[in-house]
């Protein structure tokens, strides 16, 4: 993987950040009061400063509500069907999916991580829009070129991921010295 590319992930990743809090403050009621004029606020705004209608909560909830994953079909083989839906429940993908759409319908976006655990059972594992950004491929649409997402470890450090087809890069910030460890895709360093 190219650093532009490491980069420029990390740049854009950095920019959804500030986006996502700005939408997450508004599914949390934390919104500005847009439509009042100075006027209104100046005679009305200590009556009002914790006034606001929430109504981004109940929009997003009754279209997820809606949204229920019941199973799979379509491979052409009721028992690969079968399989999908045992890693889909084995996952606790049914809590997981509701997490995954109400973010989806909050910033537009959201993705979910797939890999092979270590007992050789997918894992699957519904990631914050503001923790994970994709780099699609230019012409096949359901293709991506790599991958990126962070957390922060039980230590404190952030941690970063670069995922593209040939590897994994694992990233480790400690106290601005960047430790870095490259796994292969088969999980060996």
């Amino acid at each position: 993987a190219g650093q532009g590319l490491e980069r420029g992930q990390a740049e854009a990743l950095l920019q959804r950040r500030h986006r996502a809090n700005i939408l997450a403050g508004y599914y949390d009621g934390d919104q500005p009061l847009g439509f009042a004029s100075s006027e209104f606020r100046q005679t009305f705004g200590w009556l009002l400063g914790e006034f606001a209608d929430n109504w981004c909560q109940v929009g997003v909830g009754a279209k997820e509500e809606r949204l229920r994953v019941k199973g799979f079909r379509g491979s052409g083989s009721a028992e690969v069907d079968a399989a999908a839906w045992a890693h889909w429940q084995r996952n606790n993908m049914d809590a997981g999916s509701q997490l995954a759409h109400t973010e989806a319908l909050i910033h537009g976006e959201n993705y979910v991580t797939v890999w092979v655990g270590d007992d050789d059972e997918p894992v699957i594992t519904p990631e914050h829009p503001a923790r994970a950004i994709v780099l699609p491929h230019h012409h096949r649409l359901h293709e991506s070129l790599a991958g990126l997402r962070t957390w922060t470890d039980a230590e404190g450090h952030e941690r970063l991921e670069l995922f593209t087809p040939e590897y994994v890069y694992l990233y480790r910030f400690e106290r601005s010295v960047l430790f870095i460890r490259v796994v292969d895709g088969d999980g060996s360093v």
